[in-house]
């Protein structure tokens, strides 16, 4: 397995996977895949630099889809998708691309990162092992009609 820089070649293969992971719970999201590769393509535009694919023979089997923003004390970074094929979970990949971003992170000086986490996932087990905690900040939501 390899953790590489996202290129434009990745697009349809990370939308895809996206897709394919978002159907299964408690997720259950049934996108439109040119809304998802519009939503890769923005976040891919916006910041490149913090955007990571694990390959596995030319594969994508995992993404990490980030972008930094300016905050009261610093660059932050905000970790906009993060999906593992199911297939090849709890095999070291999340672990990986995760690593990967906080090194450039590091590099960059950004002291942290944010993500959401839906509470009922596998994902949000691996969030709090790898060090992530609840912060003070809650994501809100409004309907518009």
């Amino acid at each position: 397995m390899e953790i590489v820089r996202t290129g434009e070649r990745h697009i349809d293969a990370i939308a895809k996977l996206l897709k394919k992971e978002f159907l299964k719970p408690p997720y259950n999201e049934t996108w439109i895949l040119s809304k998802l590769i519009s939503r890769v393509e923005e976040v891919f535009q916006d910041n490149r630099k913090y955007c990571f694919v694990a390959l596995e023979d030319e594969s994508v089997i995992g993404v990490i889809l980030a972008s930094t923003f300016v905050f009261r004390d610093g660059e932050r970074c905000f970790v906009e998708e993060f999906v593992i094929d199911s297939e090849e979970q709890n095999k070291g990949v999340g672990t990986k691309l995760l690593q990967r971003l906080e090194d450039e992170c590091r590099k960059a000086e950004i002291k942290t990162l944010w993500l959401t986490s839906n509470q009922k996932s596998g994902a949000h087990k691996f969030y709090t092992k790898s060090g992530f905690t609840t912060s003070d900040y809650r994501l809100m939501e409004k309907k518009i009609e």
